[in-house]
């Protein structure tokens, strides 16, 4: 399976070095605040140095693990959830720090406390823990918040792009349209095949400047101009190109954004059916499943994955404005399978929670 994945858009902030050097300042600082107050209080010696850096080497290290899980991949989950994660994990994390520290300064020849001291081994890595964690989640929260905006800031100037591509695009649209259907009506009726041709670009430049100046349309909609293409598209290639269709009723009045699937079937006829000699089939699958669409778009066209270019994500304009597009607007990805015995198989999933939009008017 090929994922469409980038560094610089994802649906949430990486895991970088960045956070790691966050956490090693943490405990570099609590580290001489302990040593120092240490010295302060007795007076400083290096087995005491030596045992402050085993001892905070290896909480930064039992920290790594725990912050991966509990921030990074619970990212989602709630507060509620997080609290109960670190209540199970604070006691392993202590129990692992303890007798690891006490290991390694048995190796080494070092001395710990001893007798009751040895609370102090478990109260002072559970204030670490608690300290660390309220200031890492802080942190992880105000990344998330500055990567929120630069990622709604990056929305707003895509939408502000297609605005102005839709406005150089409508160059008295009204005047096209009546010249079309002027044409389709001088067209003699033996030559209805010719009419309907016409008439389907006639509704698909329609569709085209309504999608310019709304954010969403109904599916259905959207369907219908993907059939009026592929069937102008059959035209060119004759019995080269197959077409079928397998949509669930029920997904119909959900909404979505414009122009999301006219990419991606394009991409299958440019690249899939129209080298092929023999040509292919394409199938479009739109299905309900739980709170999701399902939408699959499969062709078995020349793709294989020894011929599918590897920057496809990245120099494929359809590809990659539907993929940034969904991770924007849903925080879903665009996945690309490989077809049996050649050919594609791109999908993706919309959640159902998306408003639903109203039935557009054919009149512009």
């Amino acid at each position: 399976m090929i994922r469409y994945d980038s560094t610089e858009q994802t649906p949430r902030p990486n895991f970088t070095l960045q956070h790691l050097l966050v956490m090693a300042g943490f405990y570099v600082f609590f580290a001489g605040a302990y040593t120092l107050t240490i010295s302060l209080t007795w007076k400083f010696s290096w087995p005491l140095a030596y045992r402050t850096t085993i001892d905070y080497l290896l909480k930064g290290l039992y920290t790594l693990p725990v912050w991966y899980v509990v921030i990074y991949r619970m990212d989602k989950a709630s507060i509620q959830a997080k609290v109960l994660a670190h209540i199970a994990l604070c006691p392993v994390y202590i129990v692992a720090w303890f007798y690891s520290y006490y290991f390694v300064l048995d190796t080494l020849g070092l001395k710990g406390l001893s007798g009751s001291g040895r609370w102090w081994d478990v109260y002072i890595p559970l204030l670490v823990y608690t300290a660390q964690f309220a200031l890492l989640h802080n942190y992880w929260y105000n990344q998330k918040l500055r990567f929120q905006r630069e990622q709604t800031f990056d929305l707003k100037e895509m939408f502000l792009k297609s605005e102005v591509s839709a406005l150089k695009a409508q160059i008295n649209p009204h005047f096209l349209f009546n010249t079309l259907n002027s044409i389709s009506a001088s067209v003699p009726l033996e030559l209805e095949n010719t009419r309907n041709m016409v008439a389907k670009l006639a509704d698909i430049f329609r569709y085209v400047l309504m999608a310019s100046q709304k954010e969403l349309v109904l599916l259905k909609e959207e369907v219908d101009f993907i059939k009026n293409y592929l069937d102008l598209e059959k035209e060119r290639f004759g019995e080269r190109l197959h077409t079928d269709y397998a949509i669930d009723e029920a997904a119909l009045a959900v909404a979505i954004p414009p122009m999301l699937l006219q990419p991606l079937v394009e991409n299958s006829v440019k690249h899939g059916i129209s080298p092929s000699i023999e040509g292919g089939s394409i199938s479009l699958e739109i299905e309900v499943v739980d709170a999701s669409l399902q939408i699959r778009i499969i062709d078995d066209g020349v793709a294989t994955p020894d011929s599918f270019p590897k920057n496809a994500f990245s120099q494929g304009i359809g590809l990659k404005n539907t993929a940034l597009r969904l991770e924007k607007l849903y925080q879903t990805q665009l996945t690309v399978d490989f077809n049996s015995p050649q050919g594609l198989i791109v999908q993706f999933s919309i959640p159902l929670a998306n408003p639903i939009a109203y039935e557009t008017s054919n009149h512009y």
